[in-house]
């Protein structure tokens, strides 16, 4: 399988990238004309090319856009967000079957001339992008599902009142846009680092789930 592993940046996820650098080959800097943040490595019988695609809307959607030009068999991106549901602690590893994009204060006028939120437009679907392949996948079952916004800012409780979601990030449409645009079969899994109904955050017990859960996903998948 070639593999696309999109990661916000190297520290959080410093234990995963020295496990694949000591069960896989070393991972070495795959750099074209265009792409100038991707990682390679031979894993198990996967080739895995690994992004670091930043944390803002913008730079997600550009590094993510320009990467799944080299084609791959599934695009997975691994990250951090806010839980609005009580019942998703912090910690809680999730699959991401629906974004929704409500964006406040958006950075530029780029986003809304790029498509991204305009639930007229393909691919949307009822307003939101819905990941249509989510299921195929048995590595991935087990992850509680759930439906997120793309906000780039905190909620109001106005806010999460108006909108039936369960988790919060500043930037999933930056993935989800492209790659359902260019058909490019992909998974967005998230931890909980931080729950707003409850006030609770633990970063560094975030990025300990979540590192141990994707060595688990690349050994399986």
């Amino acid at each position: 399988m070639r593999l696309l592993l999109c990661l916000p940046s190297p520290a959080p996820f410093s234990t995963v990238i020295d496990y694949l650098n000591q069960h896989g080959s070393a991972m070495l800097p795959k750099q074209t004309e265009d792409v100038q943040y991707l990682y390679s490595t031979r894993f198990l019988q996967h080739d895995v090319d690994v992004a670091f695609i930043g944390e803002s809307l913008f730079e997600v959607n550009y590094k993510v856009t320009k990467a799944i030009q080299q084609k791959y068999h599934l695009a997975l991106k691994v990250g951090f967000c806010d839980s609005l549901k009580a019942d998703l602690a912090v910690g809680t590893v999730v699959n991401v079957i629906k974004e929704k994009p409500i964006l406040l204060n958006a950075e530029g006028n780029d986003v809304y001339e790029s498509g991204m939120l305009n639930a007229n437009d393909y691919p949307h679907f009822k307003g939101a992008f819905v990941n249509m392949n989510n299921s195929y996948m048995n590595v991935f079952l087990d992850l509680k599902k759930v439906v997120s916004g793309t906000l780039t800012s905190i909620p109001s409780n106005e806010l999460q009142s108006k909108y039936t979601l369960d988790t919060i990030t500043s930037n999933g449409i930056g993935f989800v846009y492209p790659c359902m645009f260019e058909r490019q079969p992909f998974y967005q899994v998230n931890v909980v680092k931080r729950n707003l109904a409850s006030g609770i955050a633990d970063e560094e017990l975030a990025q300990k789930v979540i590192n141990e859960v994707l060595i688990d996903i690349l050994q399986k998948i």
